[in-house]
């Protein structure tokens, strides 16, 4: 069901929009995790200009597609198109930072803005992607959320860079091998309020999937909840707050800081889970000591997660209306990830950037040919791993909904692109 923001400039425009309009705000399911009886639906993010019962002139409301205004599907904003990308190392940080998607766009016209440009009752598109001309790039948890709550969207390319993580302990912990774990306190987070818990996530699949490597299951050892309370909305668009670090722009990285890492070093738990080159930093500062890392783990199925792979989507009105726009926001991906195969050192420094993480720790926690892991394609290893990323979440109960994942990859764009004229074309395409 699409979600549009309209604007009744003219009511007589409308028909009956301000006798029979009243606005619906959606409810979704908080996808907490671990079917949590306590779950509550939350509702859309609204300001006090939205959730009236009528539509008067000039005011804006969040309705459904149904509403009777008398059009049966809502336009695309004129010329506008918006992006959404998590501050991941993926191809399209690259593809807007060194001018790829603006070349590609500039002479169409058409207006490229981050959804932060919006009002902020469209933030929560980058976990819910219900805006209608929206492109995504990042972990594929919440787009596997909105997918299972309805959202109509595509996946149109993945990247496979995310080298899995680690399970680590206290730096003078007894503790020494990931059997030694049977019977221990792991520690989760547990983001109160959220729509879709991903770094909880995240965490809990790769905890299992190592439990599982080395012949143990979830049973074998407790979980312990680490409460955090964060923003959903606003601060992960803007300064990007998670419970693994806390970043703004003035203080920087602060990993150590983070409630579970703080929930290990206090006894509260006896190990936890890391990722994104925060597992490295850590032992680097002493903090904790890896026990077991997924990194360089032969079966793939294993390394399956948030980042493995990342993913792009985009809406699917946008994709049905004009593939051409989708064609080359591609293009633009597949030139940057060409431009990074050639660019190793600058790559890192923009990633640094995205990241806000430090450039050492991302040399030593990526594999040494991340540069050549950045161009986007579609293989049948992808849509197994989403198919394995997806029945993980609704049997730990993250999503609630199934959907069938082959029908949610369309690869139409991305061997449209490969036919266009690119740039900075390397001699093959690095398969997974």
């Amino acid at each position: 069901m699409v979600q549009i923001l309209l604007r009744f400039a003219n009511v007589k425009s409308v028909g009956r929009a301000a006798d029979s309009c009243h606005p619906l705000i959606e409810q979704f399911t908080a996808g907490r995790g671990d079917r949590d009886p306590k779950q509550k639906n939350l509702g859309l993010y609204t300001q006090g200009h939205v959730g009236k019962n009528r539509c008067p002139n000039g005011s804006f409301a969040i309705i459904k597609s149904q509403c009777d205004v008398g059009v049966k599907r809502m336009t695309v904003v004129k010329d506008s198109i918006f992006y959404t990308f998590c501050p991941v190392v993926c191809s399209s940080h690259i593809a807007l930072e060194k001018g790829f998607i603006t070349g590609e766009f500039t002479r169409t016209g058409m207006n490229i803005s981050h959804i932060s440009e919006l009002s902020p009752e469209h933030w929560q598109s980058h976990f819910t992607h219900r805006h209608p001309a929206l492109f995504r790039d990042g972990g594929n948890i919440p787009p596997i959320w909105a997918r299972s709550e309805g959202a109509n969207t595509k996946v149109i390319g993945m990247v496979w860079t995310e080298p899995g993580g680690s399970l680590l302990v206290k730096e003078n912990s007894p503790i020494g091998s990931v059997g030694d774990l049977k019977g221990k306190r792991i520690g989760l987070l547990r983001k109160l309020p959220t729509l879709i818990d991903f770094g909880r996530a995240t965490e809990k699949k790769g905890i299992v999937s190592i439990l599982e490597a080395h012949g143990l299951q979830k049973d074998d050892i407790r979980f312990v909840d680490i409460p955090v309370d964060i923003p959903e909305i606003g601060i992960e668009l803007r300064s990007h707050m998670t419970g693994w670090w806390k970043i703004s722009p003035k203080k920087g990285w602060k990993a150590a800081d983070s409630p579970l890492v703080k929930a290990l070093k206090n006894g509260e738990v006896d190990a936890i889970f890391a990722t994104y080159g925060i597992d490295k930093a850590l032992e680097e500062l002493g903090i904790a000591r890896v026990v077991y890392t997924l990194e360089g783990q032969e079966d793939w199925r294993r390394l399956v997660n948030i980042g493995f792979p990342y993913i792009i989507t985009v809406s699917k009105q946008l994709a049905s209306d004009h593939p051409d726009i989708v064609a080359m926001w591609m293009r633009a991906t597949i030139n940057a990830g060409n431009w990074a195969s050639q660019n190793k050192d600058e790559m890192f420094a923009i990633f640094s950037k995205v990241t806000r993480l430090p450039e050492q720790a991302l040399r030593k926690h990526y594999p040494s040919d991340l540069h050549k892991r950045l161009i986007p394609q579609i293989t049948e290893i992808g849509i197994q791993a989403l198919e394995i990323e997806k029945d993980f979440l609704k049997e730990h109960g993250f999503i609630n909904n199934d959907f069938n994942v082959r029908a949610w990859v369309d690869d139409t764009f991305l061997r449209t692109a490969l036919n266009m004229p690119l740039k900075h074309r390397v001699s093959a395409m690095p398969q997974q």
